[in-house]
């Protein structure tokens, strides 16, 4: 179920995908997690009150959030961030210790990126990786966005560096890395080195959401 809506999610959003490499594609990767999230919570209880009401503060900012990203899609050129970013440290502020607070401060560092505030960005993501543990949902889908934004602000040997070594950990999220890496080199016309990367989608990453757009890139060049 998670890997068709993450499918679903990335076909409706890659339109853009030219437009805004990064922000589009890492959006739909965090609404897919966020989905797939919701439906794991469907299923039990919520333990404590708290959680409860985080979820509908959250539900609110995201709700803004979604509306400005639709906005953005459809040639708006100015979106009120700073106002859905307060939305996000409204949840943050107020239910710290809450799955939605860690999923509010990665949208505040998206906006961040939005905004320009790059270094911002990564160290607010930084600091958010290291309060979860390594098999949190979204723990690498962070790490990976902390490495596309360090390529973005021009540390672009450190960025592909964190991205390779995402592609060695065996961590359920290492296509997203590998699928990054192959794409730099490919968008800086070094199809060899994308070639090399992208082998990792042979077989055993064929049903990763993002093996179809890998080949039919390479059938450019076969």
């Amino acid at each position: 179920m998670m890997q068709e809506t993450l499918q679903e999610l990335l076909k409706n959003g890659w339109r853009q995908f030219k437009k805004d490499t990064y922000s589009v594609v890492f959006t739909v990767l965090l609404l897919a997690l966020l989905l797939g999230y919701g439906g794991y919570k469907a299923h039990q209880w919520y333990r404590v009150s708290k959680e409860s009401k985080a979820q509908k503060l959250f539900a609110q900012a995201l709700t803004e959030y979604e509306h400005a990203f639709a906005e953005l899609t459809n040639g708006a050129q100015t979106v009120a961030w700073q106002d859905i970013a307060l939305a996000f440290e409204e949840v943050t502020q107020k239910h710290q210790g809450t799955t939605y607070s860690l999923y509010a401060q990665a949208f505040e560092a998206d906006i961040k990126a939005r905004q320009g505030q790059l270094q911002e960005a990564i160290t607010q993501l930084e600091g958010l990786v290291a309060t979860m543990a390594a098999d949190a949902p979204g723990y690498y889908f962070f790490k990976t966005k902390i490495a596309l934004l360090t390529i973005d602000a021009q540390n672009v040997q450190v960025g592909l560096d964190q991205l390779h070594a995402l592609t060695q950990t065996g961590n359920a999220q290492a296509d997203t890395a590998a699928f990054f890496l192959g794409l730099y080199y490919w968008t800086h016309d070094d199809v060899a080195k994308a070639q090399e990367v992208w082998k990792f989608f042979d077989a055993t990453q064929a049903d990763s959401p993002w093996a179809q757009i890998v080949q039919a890139k390479l059938l450019q060049v076969a």
